[in-house]
């Protein structure tokens, strides 16, 4: 998601074809990746999950995204969410 929007929970259940979704807890989310709250990134985690993208995230040619702390920023093409993490597109931002 862009860091200036939120998620839709509603538009994004609708994208992924279930009838609603939830943010994790926090400790539920430690069973699931590497890294701490709050500095979460989609790269090496533990589990495999499905990994879903703002489709407007993908006109951009460069995107920040973090890094696996908090406060530390990694710069990609946004075109690596998808080769690398099979990111699906969806439109789930609230404006």
């Amino acid at each position: 998601m862009h860091g200036d929007r939120s998620v839709s929970t509603k538009n994004l259940a609708r994208a992924i074809g279930t009838k609603t979704v939830t943010p994790c807890d926090p400790a539920e989310a430690q069973k699931y990746i590497r890294y701490q709250v709050g500095g979460t990134s989609p790269f090496g985690l533990l589990k495999a999950i499905s990994i879903y993208v703002e489709s407007s995230v993908l006109e951009l040619d460069r995107i920040l995204i973090n890094g696996g702390r908090r406060g530390y920023l990694l710069e990609i093409t946004s075109k690596v969410l998808v080769r690398e993490l099979a990111a699906r597109p969806v439109s789930c931002a609230n404006l």
